[in-house]
């Protein structure tokens, strides 16, 4: 974010400052779990929408195999639970990963809520 042609991406941005604790809750040395995980979280919906099992379950392995190439074992899972975060309103279908692929050393976070 500190590069120069991304000064205007910057301005843009609305974002805040918020620095919440952050507990983390469980990690896995692999993401064997994701796909159940997101699965798990379309298909329930949250509170306003649902997805049929077969339907979320397929769009879990579609992000699995579009983002990682199906490397599950190549990827540590992280899920931290924000304290008091401006995004998060401590809804039950709040989640927030972070996933770190060791292949590539990138770092993907994954926070979900149904807050705007």
């Amino acid at each position: 974010m500190n590069r120069p042609e991304l000064q205007q991406y910057r301005t843009d941005l609305d974002y805040h400052t918020d620095t919440p604790n952050c507990k983390q809750t469980k990690w896995f040395s692999d993401i064997f779990d994701l796909p159940g995980q997101l699965a798990r979280t379309l298909h329930y919906g949250g509170a306003y929408n649902s997805i049929k099992t077969k339907k979320a379950w397929a769009l879990a392995l579609d992000f699995v195999q579009d983002e990682f190439d199906n490397r599950f074992n190549e990827v540590n899972s992280f899920t931290y639970a924000p304290e008091h975060a401006y995004w998060f309103f401590d809804t039950p279908w709040d989640q927030a990963l972070l996933l770190f692929d060791k292949n590539t050393n990138q770092v993907i976070t994954i926070d979900i809520t149904d807050t705007n």
